[in-house]
């Protein structure tokens, strides 16, 4: 019996009754020879009436001689049932292994790094080197065939991953077909040691990632494409908001000067009323040029922050002072209260104070008459300061919270459109507090409220003066 066989029968895991171990050759020859025996004596008492030894040997050496040839063709005709078995089974998995592999995406290769050829079956280099069966590849010849730009990049990673330096072997590398072009494969590996150590092997697998790569590239001009028209959109934007500012201001000052009656009486009330609505409706479409023009500065990262103490209490006296006038007439009760702790800041005073302006003005448009709002400003557990403005206005749908912090973007709904506005107070006052490495977040329900909060991280905070420390803020009421 072979040693092949043998030690596949060990490895097969079964146990074998131990009989089963015994050459067939022995009983064999003891059968036979039990035979013989009976024979020859037999035949030496019937014809010649007397026992001689030679009876004993002559059937025991024709025992031995038929008994082992007899056991010896047993022996073989076993062993080559084995081997049939062993052979149908290998070549049944080498079946299941062939249907896998040629049902994949994947070239499986294989190399020993004695050898000048890699083994390998064609799925993806048989646009390389036409072949259906397996075949023996020249690991020079491969080389050649890779893009000359990815060769030094290829012949680096599998050297670094031959000689240790990294724990498997990967590249992506363009590879010309029998037709002219250039397919991207990438390559997986793992090279294989023996108990000393040396490199004995390296297999692995390649698959075609063209289309990968091919949207990838689309991808990455598709983006490109978008920043440079974005980029263009922002720089329109800028342009028309300078060019219409020069004759808004003329419009401005000239309809002031007609409001005031500088230089004498207009004549007609009504001339006065259209002079007043003329400046009031310029210094609307000034402010939202000036939001626009904010706007590209913040997308065109031009935005620069004059860093400063910022404090808190003045910059929300201020704004709530601008507020106030629209807050009187919808009778809204306007809280403003600020801990101790969270007067101070540090950061841009213009950009802060336009935070806090467009929170509260829209809190203001958007909360029904004699409805409240309450401003709060104190210091969270993790250091960071919290300024909450909260309303019980009209409220924001769930599903146009992400809208209304984006550029221009507006709610859905039919009653808050009915208010004037471009959607860009709350995107802006969103990448102003970005700005200052902090986050604004919007919590809402249609019919009951808003609140809109924003957090300073902990570094940006300032310890109030130890020499004087104002007196706590008393709930203010607009009425």
């Amino acid at each position: 019996m072979s040693a092949n066989t043998q030690t596949q029968r060990r490895g097969s895991g079964t146990s074998r009754p131990c009989w089963r171990s015994i050459p067939l050759y022995l009983p064999c020859i003891g059968l036979a020879v039990a035979v013989l025996w009976c024979l020859f004596l037999i035949q030496a008492f019937v014809f010649i009436g007397r026992f001689e030894p030679i009876f004993l040997v002559m059937p025991t050496v024709a025992g031995v001689l038929i008994g082992g040839l007899f056991g010896h063709v047993l022996s073989l005709r076993r062993e080559m049932k084995q081997e049939q078995r062993l052979l149908q089974e290998s070549r049944q998995r080498e079946n299941r292994y062939q249907v896998a592999a040629s049902s994949s995406e994947f070239t499986i290769w294989d190399w020993k790094v004695d050898e000048a050829a890699i083994f390998c079956r064609p799925v993806v280099t048989g646009h390389i080197r036409p072949h259906d069966d397996p075949i023996m590849m020249a690991h020079a010849w491969w080389v050649e065939q890779i893009h000359p730009e990815d060769r030094g990049r290829y012949l680096r990673a599998l050297t670094g991953h031959m000689e240790g330096r990294t724990e498997r072997y990967s590249c992506d590398y363009r590879a010309l077909t029998t037709d002219g072009r250039y397919l991207w494969l990438a390559d997986r590996g793992l090279a294989r040691r023996d108990a000393a150590g040396q490199l004995t092997r390296i297999s692995g697998t390649t698959v075609d990632i063209t289309e990968r790569k091919a949207a990838e590239t689309a991808l990455l001009a598709a983006k490109e494409e978008a920043e440079l028209a974005n980029r263009a959109k922002s720089e329109f934007l800028a342009n028309m908001s300078h060019e219409l500012r020069t004759p808004l201001n003329a419009i401005l000052g000239f309809s002031e000067v007609m409001t005031r009656q500088s230089f004498g009486a207009l004549g007609s009330e009504r001339y006065l009323e259209y002079a007043h609505d003329i400046n009031t409706s310029g210094s609307h479409l000034l402010a939202i040029i000036n939001d626009v023009l904010d706007l590209c500065r913040i997308e065109a990262g031009s935005v620069e922050l004059v860093e400063e103490t910022v404090d808190l209490d003045g910059t929300l006296t201020f704004v709530r002072r601008l507020v106030d006038p629209n807050a009187r007439a919808k009778q809204l009760t306007l809280n403003v209260e600020i801990a101790e702790d969270a007067r101070r800041l540090r950061g841009d005073a213009r950009t802060v104070k336009q935070i806090l302006l467009n929170l509260i003005s829209n809190s203001v448009k958007f909360t029904a008459p004699h409805g409240t709002i309450d401003v709060t400003a104190v210091r969270a557990t993790n250091g960071a300061l919290v300024v909450t403005v909260e309303d019980n206005g009209i409220g924001i749908a769930a599903e146009d919270i992400p809208k209304v912090l984006e550029p221009f973007g507006q709610a859905g709904q039919a009653d808050t459109r009915a208010h004037e506005g471009t959607g860009l107070g709350l995107s802006l006052a969103k990448r102003l507090t970005e700005l200052h490495q902090g986050t604004l977040t919007l919590e809402s329900t249609p019919g009951v409220g808003t609140r809109v909060t924003v957090r300073f991280p902990e570094a940006r905070c300032l310890a109030e003066p130890t020499a004087s420390k104002p007196e706590p803020r008393a709930a203010d009421a607009a009425e």
